[in-house]
């Protein structure tokens, strides 16, 4: 079978460009703005295809011999990742190149290849989520200590929308922060056509009339836009099955395929399953993926806290930090979406929610279920001083020990056998008169 020319959108590099369709005014754009300033935002959602405009469309539209691109992800931390970058890209060693400037860093590089160097800094939000000011304000200083320098460097900076005022810290050392950005929107139904005939078209795939509209609406029938990675899984499925019935070499995307490829929830269940086994701790992202699924098996929105207190009631030790950790990871493998206003996430699809559900087991349903009559009654508490009874307090008894409420709500509970056992002693003295 030949090699799938779908993928995900962030993965195309340089060698792609003959399957990067329905982004050329966007490439385009990009082009025009990383000249007009020495630093370029490119933000948007999460699964816009950002990383590919640059490692895939932006490339294509330099020769070799114009660029030299240099990718950076924070990863520990992001000065000594940027350091160990550019030590990989040098040709002629420096002695003491663990100690000398950045700038010093980059000329020589420079000199060694003769191009203009961009530092692209991709999923650059990290810096945010997981950094510390320390670490912040010692990147601040070494990107305005680069810029003064007047070299042949540019940087590029790719991060998720809801992260661009956390640059705001970067304002009073950099003033020019903000001044050259572009948004990259999400992939509207035409372009997703595109994404679809486009690849075809040049790997000789014949599309069978129809089918395209078919496939857009199937994953997102109510919807203008286009969820990219769950077409991009779709594509794959569908490349792959067609290869199988291929005659004589020929491969069709037809709508009968299409049919028999089953539902959504079907193809991103096999998608989620691979995503997951992917993740180096798998069993415990599945565990935190059932804090995002309701009783009634669809997703719901929790904030990173919320998450964390359930990981623990199912038994996952799993501190708030390493929740984080894998939360940003469920982000950028698409199964999670981006936080929003209020702080809180949830599952990019019902289907997956559901997929998601018949994972949990009947003792971890009963303890989403007393969790969430508990989470109720406390509400009730508050709005009109409602305590629990007795059979309300023998239904939470036998999963009690393992529920980890905040300080008020087990006050709540408390004063909930406090009334029930005052009551009970009513009754005794009033039966004993």
């Amino acid at each position: 079978m030949n090699p799938s020319p779908f993928k995900f959108l962030d993965s195309y590099t340089k060698e792609d460009k003959d399957i990067f369709f329905g982004r050329e005014a966007e490439v385009e754009d990009v082009y025009t703005k990383v000249f007009q300033g020495k630093i370029l935002l490119v933000y948007g959602a999460s699964g816009t295809g950002k990383s590919s405009l640059i490692s895939c469309g932006l490339a294509n539209k330099f020769q070799d011999s114009d660029w030299l691109p240099v990718e950076i992800r924070r990863g520990i931390n992001i000065n000594d990742s940027l350091r160990q970058q550019l030590q990989k890209i040098m040709l002629t060693p420096v002695a003491t190149s663990k100690n000398i400037s950045f700038p010093k860093l980059l000329k020589s590089i420079y000199l060694d290849h003769f191009k203009p160097i961009f530092l692209v800094f991709d999923q650059f939000e990290e810096l945010f989520i997981f950094g510390d000011r320390e670490e912040e304000e010692k990147f601040i200083a070494t990107i305005r200590e680069v810029l003064d320098s007047d070299l042949q460097v540019r940087f590029i900076f790719i991060l998720r929308g809801e992260y661009l005022e956390y640059l705001t810290d970067f304002e009073q050392v950099l003033p020019e922060i903000f001044g050259n950005r572009i948004r990259i929107e999400k992939m509207t139904r035409t372009n997703a056509v595109n994404c679809i005939t486009g690849p075809c078209q040049s790997f000789g795939i014949e599309v069978e009339e129809h089918f395209s509209d078919n496939l857009l609406t199937k994953l997102s029938p109510s919807k203008t836009e286009i969820e990219l990675t769950y077409l991009q899984v779709f594509l794959d499925r569908i490349f792959k099955k067609a290869s199988e019935k291929a005659k004589e070499g020929k491969i069709v995307f037809s709508n009968t395929l299409l049919e028999e490829l089953g539902n959504v929830g079907d193809v991103l269940s096999q998608f989620l399953d691979e995503q997951i086994e992917l993740i180096p701790d798998s069993e415990k992202a599945l565990a935190l993926l059932k804090a995002f699924v309701s009783t009634d098996a669809t997703k719901k929105q929790i904030s990173l806290r919320q998450a964390a207190e359930f990981v623990k009631t199912i038994g996952q030790e799993l501190n708030e930090k390493q929740v984080d950790i894998l939360i940003q990871e469920l982000v950028n493998r698409r199964i999670l979406k981006d936080k929003d206003e209020a702080g809180r996430y949830e599952l990019r699809h019902d289907s997956i929610a559901a997929k998601i559900f018949e994972k949990i087991t009947t003792y971890e349903r009963d303890l989403l279920e007393v969790n969430q009559f508990i989470t109720y009654a406390f509400g009730e508490h508050d709005k009109r001083n409602f305590l629990l009874n007795e059979s309300d307090l023998a239904y939470i008894a036998p999963y009690e020990t393992k529920l980890n409420f905040p300080g008020p709500v087990r006050e709540f509970i408390e004063n909930s056998k406090t009334a029930v056992r005052k009551k009970k002693k009513l009754l005794e003295i009033e039966k004993e008169n």
